[in-house]
């Protein structure tokens, strides 16, 4: 109920004043940041509050990325392009829920650090990549 909340009074508001463009990245280093900070403190309050922040990140995350992909691809690919990227968070769901099972047996900080550093460099790349207008031009055909 809190993240439909936020989303509410928050999220919407925000991204009706500022385009997806501008937030994507800035979720994406807000997730970043909160997991590598997870893995590095002991489980007490401070865990439940970057916990907190994860899922606000991932509540700018999610919104931002389906609208940019609206935005970025032609009305007649959207369908497509969607069932792309819904196919791609499903399949990471997976892959990456039994991958960071297997390393919290070993070592318990480390799915945190690795998932964090993963997308951090995700946030360099969404940088470069939201950046350069011919690069989303040409994934979504127009010029």
């Amino acid at each position: 109920i809190g993240i439909l909340v936020f989303q509410i009074i928050f999220v919407q508001p925000l991204t009706s004043r500022i385009t997806p463009r501008k937030i994507l990245p800035w979720s994406v280093l807000l997730i970043a940041v909160s997991l590598i900070a997870m893995g590095m403190i002991p489980v007490n309050i401070w865990f439940h509050v970057l916990l907190t922040i994860y899922a606000f990140g991932m509540a700018f995350f999610l919104t931002n990325m389906y609208a940019y992909v609206s935005i970025s691809t032609s009305k007649d690919q959207q369908a497509q392009v969607m069932s792309v990227v819904l196919a791609l968070q499903g399949l990471a769901n997976i892959v990456m829920a039994a991958t960071g099972g297997y390393l919290f047996t070993y070592f318990p900080p480390t799915p945190y650090i690795l998932g964090g550093v993963i997308i951090f460099i995700s946030f360099i790349l969404c940088v470069l990549f939201i950046r350069n207008k011919t690069t989303v031009n040409k994934i979504s055909g127009t010029s």
